[in-house]
């Protein structure tokens, strides 16, 4: 088995460089420049191995600056969240027609077409379709957490309850 390579948040932004075409790296091709930008938003020290899971913890924190709360809540669609996503990670097709880094973009390119860099390297109805999964997955699960949350309501007041009895026949 091969040893797999680590490195510190520091030790990678400094690895990735401009010198390359692309200073994309790791599983959710972090840019140099987002790096350097969570490392400072989320207080990093620097010193954290970016292993597998620093790496999908960052690219969760960045679903969540594109809008995936907004998304999951009905506040955003499909689309507005997709074009979001496509801001962010350049392989993502938008998913209608849109103003993009460098000129108008038809649905499913690349956000950054035009650069001689980036293609979209999936198939918005693909992107539609997980997304879709992603949504009704959430729902689902909201009914569970706000049944949870109800018993534990009752729970806690049925214990304030029984805690106040036994006081009252303690004097």
């Amino acid at each position: 088995m091969r040893a797999q390579r680590t490195w510190s948040t520091k030790a990678w932004e400094r690895r990735f460089g401009s010198s390359k075409a692309s200073s994309a790296a790791g599983a959710p091709h972090l840019m140099r420049a987002t790096l350097a930008g969570l490392i400072d938003e989320l207080g990093l020290h620097g010193t954290q191995i970016l292993d597998g899971d620093l790496q999908d913890r960052l690219a969760y924190h960045l679903l969540i600056r594109r809008g995936y709360h907004q998304f999951t809540n009905g506040e955003i669609d499909r689309t507005e969240f997709g074009r979001r996503l496509a801001m962010e990670w350049a392989s993502f097709p938008v998913l209608a027609a849109t103003r993009g880094a460098h000129r108008h973009v038809p649905r499913g390119v690349s956000c950054y077409e035009g650069d001689a860099l980036n293609k979209a390297l999936v198939a918005p109805e693909t992107v539609e379709a997980v997304l879709d999964r992603v949504r009704a997955a959430v729902s689902a699960a909201r009914p569970a957490i706000v049944g949870f949350a109800i018993y534990g309501i009752k729970r806690r007041r049925d214990l304030f309850k029984a805690v106040k009895e036994l006081k009252a026949e303690l004097v």
